[in-house]
């Protein structure tokens, strides 16, 4: 049995769905009722943490209310919000160990959590980091001269995932952060002349990353290029700014709702690989 919070109605989860009512007070409390009967059942809660404050706490809710039923309770958030947040410059809070301490507080049996930003925050919060390794295969498999290009040091792990399941090498970005969405990239480790390049990392935001990457690759005689993110945020111009880029294509996942739409722009569905943990449980990461 599975929950699905309010912030992830869009995914279409197969198998029995429990049932819970979400009402307000007037003052703009948030109030749960367990509906489904799960006393000694083992339940999953489907809830992406996004950047409103409401779908964690909603969360927390939820979780306490199935635990004060008799519920096995795990969880399944198919993005974590603030996980960006785990390098903070002086003056910064913490705020990825914030994060990952109020979950701590959730008295869950297990956590997965889809292409996390940073798995290193496991230190924080014990969960499975789990790569959609299998859906971009998928995606790519008919390219004839692929490699996988990281597009920083902490996206290498994620680049050689991949790499190994298409069967390929893989090279990597050296770049250096300027701050919040602003990077200038510095060189490329690898020989991708003539090749199918695939940017692999874990979200598109503003875009600025991946096309900066893009140029240089162009510039070091890659053949195609394309792009492969887990969480499509596509924050402010980001779909128009690669959109006129020159990258072939761009697949993303739906473990948020993706409202942008192009024509170099797929969207796969994620729900397959979310089924599949819970009725085996076979992890990536």
């Amino acid at each position: 049995m599975h929950f699905a919070a309010s912030s992830s109605k869009h995914l279409k989860i197969k198998g029995k769905s429990g049932k819970y009512s979400l009402s307000k007070y007037p003052c703009g409390e948030m109030k749960i009722k367990i509906v489904s009967d799960v006393k000694g059942k083992k339940v999953f809660i489907i809830a992406p943490v996004m950047p409103d404050a409401n779908s964690m706490l909603e969360l927390m809710i939820l979780a306490d209310g199935l635990n004060l039923k008799g519920a096995k309770v795990s969880l399944v958030i198919p993005y974590l919000s603030y996980a960006r947040q785990d390098k903070p410059e002086k003056g910064e809070p913490y705020a990825a160990q914030v994060v990952c301490r109020m979950l701590n507080t959730a008295e869950i049996d297990a956590a997965y959590i889809i292409d996390v930003h940073n798995p290193m925050l496991k230190k924080f919060f014990r969960f499975r980091n789990v790569m959609p390794v299998d859906i971009f295969e998928k995606e790519f498999s008919g390219l004839k001269n692929p490699i996988i290009i990281a597009p920083d040091k902490g996206g290498i792990a994620r680049a050689k995932a991949l790499a190994k399941a298409i069967g390929c090498k893989t090279a990597f970005i050296k770049k250096e952060r300027l701050g919040p969405g602003r990077t200038k990239t510095l060189n490329l480790r690898g020989n991708v002349r003539l090749k199918q390049a695939i940017i692999i990392d874990d979200m598109i935001d503003t875009g600025g990353t991946v096309i900066k990457a893009v140029e240089l690759l162009n510039k070091n005689g890659a053949k195609e290029v394309y792009v492969a993110a887990t969480h499509a945020l596509f924050s402010k111009d980001a779909i128009s700014r690669l959109e006129k880029s020159q990258i072939k294509k761009i697949i993303v996942t739906n473990t948020i709702p993706v409202k942008a739409r192009s024509k170099k722009l797929k969207i796969v569905r994620i729900e397959p690989l979310i089924e599949m943990l819970m009725k085996r449980g076979k992890l990536y990461g």
